[in-house]
């Protein structure tokens, strides 16, 4: 038999509840659906992660066109047009991506 270890985790709450929605779909465990996914799932990495240094040099970006856009030379045209584009980087970068469907149901979407 295969020795077997206890352990402890730290998780936020929104973690818990994710955890207990998926492995109640499967009829499992928490232990059992962590065992599961440990030995089943495919290495996702998300995009906060992968894209971490993209998403530090757009940050910058932003709090340059905003220190840029707060100058009082710029019209009010040139003003509305900064903030216009700053919003469009953050609509960018802000759109969710998962990695399954579950995160959806628990927003309330199909």
């Amino acid at each position: 038999m295969e020795n077997t270890y206890r352990l402890n985790m730290y998780v936020a709450e929104s973690d818990v509840e994710i955890l207990d929605f998926r492995r109640a779909e499967l009829g499992m465990s928490r232990s059992e659906f962590v065992r599961y996914m440990i030995r089943n799932q495919k290495r996702i990495v998300p995009v906060s992660i992968k894209e971490k240094e993209l998403i530090r040099v757009l940050s910058d970006i932003d709090t340059h066109l905003k220190v840029i856009a707060l100058k009082e030379i710029l019209s009010v045209e040139d003003r509305l047009f900064l903030y216009s584009e700053i919003d469009e980087i953050k609509n960018l970068l802000g759109k969710e991506v998962t990695c399954a469907p579950v995160e959806h149901k628990l927003k309330g979407g199909k």
